[in-house]
């Protein structure tokens, strides 16, 4: 059963842009990374991935990075397939030496374009991501690039 569960996974990795669109006014845009596993169960694809993002303020000086876990899920099978992502970042604000760390949640809502050819896929992403510490929230609006492999 293990075996079965490990050919039938697929590995990707992503990078982009982040614009913000609601808070954090004093950001210019910043760049995401991704890497996630996934499997195709169907109706659904759901997977596991890590996803980094670093931002860079109109001040130099300041900077924000934000590190966490996702759980996605998206509809196998679309060319335009819905995508929706959550999951715990580490966060950290700074400015000069002054630091500041703390814990959020992420969600991201979607579309995912597939071009798919044998076992590998292409796809851009268009989708909104929400930070929030439960109190205060904020949001970008981003486009990521992805390549896919099925094992």
């Amino acid at each position: 059963m293990l075996l079965y569960v490990i050919f039938t996974l697929a590995a990707g990795i992503e990078a982009g842009v982040n614009e913000p669109l609601i808070g954090f006014k004093d950001l210019n845009g910043g760049t995401v990374f991704n890497f996630h596993l996934e499997r195709n169960s169907g109706f659904t694809s759901l997977g596991v991935g890590f996803q980094g993002a670093f931002y860079q303020g109109r001040n130099e000086a300041y900077t924000l990075s934000t590190y966490g876990l996702r759980f996605r899920a998206l509809k196998s099978g679309w060319l335009f397939a819905p995508v929706l992502e959550a999951g715990g970042d580490y966060v950290q604000r700074q400015l000069n030496p002054v630091r500041e760390t703390g814990i959020s949640f992420n969600y991201s809502l979607g579309v995912q374009a597939n071009f798919t050819y044998q076992l590998l896929t292409i796809y851009p992403i268009i989708y909104y991501e929400g930070i929030t510490d439960l109190k205060t929230q904020a949001g970008f609006i981003g486009v990521r690039l992805g390549i896919k492999h099925e094992l």
